[in-house]
């Protein structure tokens, strides 16, 4: 539902400079697998000289936002750890709650869709209101408007509009 991108230490090897190509790499696939889907434009700088301790950060594309990566050196052997600055919210996990939480109280099936631009995860997300409509999935003209909410637990809140 929510998440900040956090990893342990990853080798980045290479001579006296670090090999960023390797943490570009890293952050692509660590993102994928904690938000579900791919960034785009990830980018670090080149030439970082191995020195323990030394930070550079990254940024990258995730459906469309941009994000930001802060790469910490461990030791002057290329070993890192790469952490989010940015948390995100997926947005189907918020119908799902929605659908839940108002087909319980409506005792009936419904469906709900979120207006987040087209965007499958919203960036910086929590807290931010998020338009919705939540239909009854036999009659769809019997539906409501409420503005989703998600704290930083996970926790998904509306209220009707």
């Amino acid at each position: 539902m929510l998440g900040g991108l956090g990893i342990g230490a990853v080798p980045l090897f290479g001579a006296k400079t670090l090999n960023t190509g390797e943490a570009e790499r890293q952050i692509t696939q660590l993102t994928e697998d904690q938000a579900g889907v791919a960034p785009t434009d990830v980018s670090c700088p080149a030439d970082i000289e191995a020195e323990a301790g030394g930070t550079f950060d990254c940024s990258a594309s995730l459906d469309g936002q941009p994000i930001a990566f802060t790469v910490t050196q461990t030791d002057d052997k290329g070993n890192v750890e790469i952490a989010g600055d940015n948390t995100f919210v997926d947005v189907a996990t918020v119908e799902a709650a929605l659908n839940e939480q108002l087909g319980a109280e409506a005792g009936v099936e419904v469906v709900s869709t979120c207006d987040t631009g087209g965007h499958a995860v919203l960036v910086d997300g929590i807290g931010t209101p998020i338009s919705c409509t939540v239909a009854n999935a036999g009659d769809a003209s019997d539906s409501v408007a409420v503005t989703a909410t998600v704290d930083e637990n996970g926790a998904v809140s509306y209220e009707v509009m």
